[in-house]
């Protein structure tokens, strides 16, 4: 036994040595030419690579390949990598005949290079010539012998301007009798980290989880099944997120559409077929000061046309509903949104000298959109809509039209009358009884049209417009009064212009103040038979008047100070 020991522990360190030595003795040329040829026979690659490889027998049998060159004029894509490592088995090396059962992959990457790509024009496509099929076919037989794969610090870039650009790509894939794929990615230009893992029996049927988080805030989870039958790539699965910030989404999903326009064909006889549907269910969607809950939408998507259809959510208790379509060659965007039933909160609402607050409003919006650009002014630019708002009962801040109308019906004296056109004296609140009006955007303006407000002593037919980019806003608004003693009085002029933060408001008295001056001193005197003037302010105020005749609105002005 002691013998036997012996010999064991010498056998071991006599193969150790072996080992070590071995590599020594190797013809590396020889080596290279049989890789070559085992690579181009088993796996139908045409590479280049430094000749100074290095081989390593410990723990497993590795050949050591630095900057590896693989170009494919059928595909029209170049790759290139810093390190890789084949690895095979000793049951192999023993049987002669070597077998790579592991491959490690440092720093590729992977060029489509817009140079050598057939491009047309028109709708910007790439052509690459190869079979869809055959790519398939030869990834699964890869798959199928490597039992193990490592991607560490990759990238993929599509070199013509406005392209994908994958970086930090880290992926481990298992084959053999199960495909498993665990690994992460970035894209810059969505501003996206991405965490994926795929699985399932061939690759042509894979279930998938995929997290994508945007700036670090936001989180998406994809989850669900892609295939491949005939040509055609099929997605089906759902989305969930806890919360989303609508500007950074939306940032990054224009991102998609404008990097779209690089789309990539498989070859000049054959396109690949997309055709997709996911359920999205997201808890909390934030824009601004506004947040919309329990946001649900089915995506449907292919190589034509994004659709998403019965979006609903809530904001507070109202109802918001759409669905909205959207074509990818001709970047055309078209909608339809509803919302019911929302209430305008004081909090949100009630800031500003005047404002429409503690109501609520249903509104109807079509609208369309070009999509061509990546310029959110000139996507504004290009938008056009119509719809129309109802609100029922809701506040009026500004004016207490009660007490205006009471003021007008006691109007028995001078002082009375002069007191009523100093409209300060009743500002406050007044609830309207309805708001119906009619909007339009087109050429970055929304204009309001025929915009009609009803109450018992105030009607009010307002048209505007207000550009959305400049933040720059005018409304036209006349004020009908009805009181017990006057149905028929002219309207009051009101202007509001300026920005949304900083506007002022200005008033046309003129006819308004010619009628009820007529009519008051009129009753006032019918009543009074007399109206007595200071003296001294007639006098101050002819003198300072050099014009022969007076403007009658000067009088009225004058009795007003």
């Amino acid at each position: 036994m002691r013998k036997l020991f012996r010999f064991s522990i010498s056998l071991f360190f006599f193969t150790l040595l072996v080992i070590l030595i071995l590599p020594l003795f190797i013809d590396k040329e020889e080596v290279i030419e049989k890789l070559n040829n085992k690579i181009k026979d088993d796996y139908g690659l045409n590479i280049s690579f430094d000749k100074n490889v290095d081989i390593s027998f410990i723990p497993y049998p590795t050949l050591k390949i630095n900057d590896l060159i693989y170009l494919d004029e059928n595909t029209r894509i170049d790759l290139s990598v810093k390190k890789l490592n084949l690895i095979t088995s000793w049951r192999s090396i023993f049987n002669f005949d070597p077998e790579i059962v592991s491959l490690e992959i440092y720093s590729p990457y992977l060029r489509i290079n817009s140079n050598k790509i057939t491009r047309s024009n028109k709708i910007h496509m790439y052509y690459v010539n190869n079979s869809i099929n055959n790519q398939f076919k030869q990834i699964d037989d890869i798959l199928k012998k490597i039992e193990f794969i490592k991607i560490a610090d990759g990238k993929i870039e599509n070199l013509q301007k406005g392209g994908f650009f994958f970086e930090e790509i880290d992926l481990t894939v298992r084959g053999k009798n199960k495909i498993e794929c665990v690994g992460a990615f970035s894209i810059k230009k969505l501003f996206s980290e991405f965490r994926l893992s795929l699985n399932g029996d061939q690759l042509s049927s894979l279930d998938f989880i995929l997290q994508q988080k945007i700036k670090n805030k936001n989180k998406i989870d994809y989850a669900g099944k892609i295939s491949f039958e005939r040509n055609s790539l099929l997605i089906d699965g759902e989305v969930k997120s806890k919360f989303l910030d609508i500007n950074e989404f939306l940032t990054s999903s224009f991102s998609i559409l404008y990097m779209n326009q690089d789309r990539i064909f498989i070859s000049n006889d054959f396109k690949l077929k997309i055709k997709g549907s996911l359920n999205f269910k997201v808890e909390k969607i934030g824009f601004n000061n506004f947040s919309l809950v329990n946001n649900q939408f089915l995506l449907n998507f292919d190589n034509q046309s994004l659709k998403i259809k019965n979006y609903s959510a809530k904001v507070d208790n109202s109802l918001v509903k759409g669905e909205i379509a959207y074509g990818i060659n001709n970047n055309q965007l078209n909608g339809v949104m509803k919302i019911s039933d929302f209430f305008l909160d004081e909090k949100l609402y009630g800031k500003t000298k005047f404002d429409l607050y503690d109501g609520y409003a249903s509104c109807e919006i079509f609208f369309s959109s070009m999509l061509d650009d990546y310029d959110f002014e000139k996507i504004i630019d290009k938008t056009r809509s119509e719809g129309m708002c109802k609100i029922g009962k809701i506040k009026f801040k500004g004016l207490n039209l009660n007490k205006l109308a009471s003021n007008v019906d006691e109007i028995k004296t001078l002082s009375n009358l002069l007191e009523f056109l100093k409209f300060e004296k009743f500002e406050g609140t007044s609830n309207l009884d309805s708001i119906v009006f009619n909007f339009v955007t087109k050429n970055s303006f929304l204009r309001i049209k025929d915009l009609k407000a009803e109450h018992k002593n105030l009607k009010l037919n307002s048209n505007g417009k207000y550009h959305i980019i400049n933040d720059q806003i005018n409304v036209d608004t006349d004020a009908f009064f009805k009181t017990t003693k006057y149905n028929n009085l002219p309207p009051l002029g009101i202007n509001l212009s300026g920005s949304s933060k900083e506007y002022k408001v200005s008033y046309d008295f003129d006819k308004l103040k010619e009628k009820l001056f007529n009519e008051s001193i009129n009753k006032i005197l019918k009543e009074q038979k007399s109206i007595v003037i200071d003296p001294g302010s007639i006098k101050d105020f002819l003198k300072n008047r050099k014009k022969e005749k007076i403007d009658p609105d000067e009088i009225i002005d004058f009795f007003i100070n």
